[in-house]
């Protein structure tokens, strides 16, 4: 509230005589303070320099040597926050100051500062005279999810898989150069290049060389977000689209964004929160989603990039570390007992008492317990990737340039986008 009428405080004139006394710079100052206050615009430096000086010179008046000490004490102070807050205000004058840069340019100098780690190695071929990026095999690599018939392709050789695979695609200039059988009996195929690989996923002739049913597998990139409500958010096969479609329009990731899955971390229960995780199809667009946070139910959560590898797996059939039951080989071991029969069919299951024995280490604890060595050693080392983890995707040329060039796309193509929802998997022809 701003005082009027005999209590409003006026500052004296511009011309006025400097003060002769201690008595009338006392004065001034409280008349400077009172006028401050009235008018709402205190500033707490300058508020309590001008208290200072007036309590100089009351104290002046008085003689009042330790007074006075403390006052120039206070003086000193105030002068040193002074002069740290006209160069902070100079600091952002000139960063205001400064020409700003585009939205574009700045996410270039975003990713090229905070993905250093992540950027795909440089190297020189002995026939070109300037340097290229080497693409890694994840680049070039195309999974089929085989079909019905997976134990015959498990008995083909990688040289038969590549070249029945060959014989069955129409020519593009793209080609299957290698191959690699997985533990799950899929296949994962090498193409000649990363560009290579993205063609030969859109085609469907050359996966009737693994049989009806076979499915060639979109690669994604994880994004997990976290303190997610759990009421906000239902999360099932029913409801998968929805939600992504909802994600996608609740956050700017880009025209070219496209979410192929969608589940919680970890079951929440009963707890209010969670984390959810977030496949996208393309390393670009997780890694903006990275950056700016995932919005949901008009409240930005914090994202950061999903580490496979720092999540623990421990097989339910043969009991180790480091794979699932679905991409399990070996033999059945009993996570009670420790012996040759699935862990559901041991006598403890029944009734009867057996020992607990583990199938890692031979003690007497289970598999999962945190006594055993060997599920010790696959938590440490866990935590060894989550640390060594980077912060961002890393994004090959292929779709470093694919990014550059959607960038002129018309809204039509948004649009579709958005109208495909989940990306669904290419399958073989019947």
């Amino acid at each position: 509230m701003v005082a009027t009428g005999a209590n409003a405080q006026t500052l004296p004139e511009k011309n006025y005589d400097p003060p002769r006394s201690m008595d009338e710079i006392a004065e001034g100052a409280l008349r400077v303070l009172k006028h401050i206050e009235n008018s709402g615009t205190e500033d707490p430096y300058v508020t309590g320099f001008i208290r200072s000086v007036r309590r100089y010179a009351l104290n002046a008046q008085r003689g009042d040597g330790q007074g006075m000490a403390k006052v120039l004490e206070a003086l000193t102070e105030i002068n040193a926050n002074t002069e740290r807050l006209n160069q902070r205000v100079q600091q952002i004058e000139t960063t205001i100051s400064a020409p700003t840069m585009n939205p574009a340019a700045a996410w270039r100098s975003f990713r090229a500062k905070d993905q250093a780690t992540t950027a795909a190695p440089i190297t020189r071929d002995s026939n070109s005279p300037s340097p290229g990026v080497v693409e890694t095999r994840e680049d070039r690599e195309v999974v089929v999810k085989v079909g019905g018939n997976r134990e015959q392709i498990r008995k083909l050789t990688p040289k038969d898989l590549v070249e029945r695979a060959e014989g069955q695609k129409t020519p593009s200039g793209h080609s299957f150069v290698a191959a690699r059988k997985l533990p799950s009996g899929d296949v994962a195929m090498i193409a000649n290049s990363a560009a290579g690989a993205q063609a030969l996923r859109k085609q469907t002739a050359w996966l009737r060389a693994f049989g009806p049913g076979s499915v060639a597998q979109e690669p994604s990139w994880g994004v997990v977000a976290y303190h997610i409500p759990v009421r906000s958010m239902k999360v099932s096969p029913e409801t998968m689209a929805s939600i992504a479609t909802e994600l996608l329009a609740q956050n700017n990731w880009g025209e070219n964004a496209k979410i192929q899955y969608l589940g919680w971390m970890t079951r929440p229960g009963e707890r209010a929160e969670g984390s959810i995780l977030i496949e996208f199809t393309n390393p670009v667009v997780a890694n903006r989603a990275i950056a700016s946070g995932v919005i949901w139910g008009r409240q930005i959560h914090h994202a950061a990039r999903f580490c496979r590898e720092g999540r623990i797996k421990l097989c339910r059939k043969c009991e180790k570390p480091g794979h699932i039951q679905s991409h399990c080989s070996n033999e059945s071991r009993c996570g009670h007992c420790a012996g040759g029969h699935p862990t559901w069919e041991c006598s403890s299951a029944k009734g009867r008492t057996t020992p607990i024995k583990c199938a890692n280490c031979g003690e007497g604890h289970r598999p999962t317990s945190r006594e055993c060595p060997v599920k010790t050693k696959a938590m440490e080392e866990a935590k060894q990737a989550l640390a060594n983890c980077p912060a961002y995707h890393r994004v090959s040329m292929h779709f470093q340039a694919t990014t550059e060039a959607g960038r002129g796309a018309t809204a039509t193509r948004k649009e579709t986008t958005q109208q495909e929802g989940i990306g669904t998997s290419v399958h073989a022809a019947e």
